[in-house]
């Protein structure tokens, strides 16, 4: 009996198809943050800080997208860790540019990072003297953060998979099919 139950694949915590999925966005996020530099052509010079956190992100988003088992189908309950892990990527991705730009400290940045994506719109930096970029970036964050992770993820990637993990977020209703 042991050796039949050994011989089961047994489903990983964390489906990696959809988590690379949800690395794939944040990198697209931080890529689209560089839109700031047509306001402020100067701020052109710190595109490094966004572009460095978005390779890692991207990265390691079609890492895990190649070593995802093809549709494999999520495990009850266990969807909710894939949420968490999301949101936990996204914190610490996001708060690199605050970082690396702001000379904040690292848990000052990560601090950024949580209210940007969570939109509560607290702040520890002195706004007043940041750049536009930063500023744009911190507001996008703040857009995105209000849509959800996993709602960008079901607009752009419509599978059932993605509908699992919108539900896991905690979302009570559900999306209509002409989203």
């Amino acid at each position: 009996m042991t050796e039949t139950f050994s011989r089961q694949r047994r489903p990983g915590l964390i489906d990696r198809k959809s988590l690379g999925d949800i690395m794939l966005i944040i990198a697209g996020c931080l890529i689209v943050s560089l839109a700031g530099c047509l306001f402020e052509p100067a701020s052109l010079s710190q595109a490094w800080a966004f572009l460095l956190p978005a390779g890692i992100s991207a990265a390691a988003g079609l890492a895990l997208r190649l070593l995802a088992k093809s549709d494999r189908p999520l495990v009850r309950h266990w969807d909710a860790l894939t949420v968490v892990a999301g949101w936990l990527w996204g914190f610490f991705i996001g708060a690199l540019p605050f970082w690396l730009l702001c000379q904040l400290t690292p848990v000052q940045a990560l601090f950024e990072s949580v209210s940007g994506w969570t939109i509560t719109g607290l702040s520890v930096m002195d706004v007043e003297a940041q750049s536009r970029l930063i500023l744009f970036y911190r507001s996008f964050m703040q857009y995105c953060g209000g849509l959800g992770f996993l709602l960008m993820m079901a607009m752009l990637i419509q599978n059932r998979q993605s509908a699992a993990l919108y539900a896991a977020e905690g979302h009570a209703d559900w999306l209509v099919p002409n989203l």
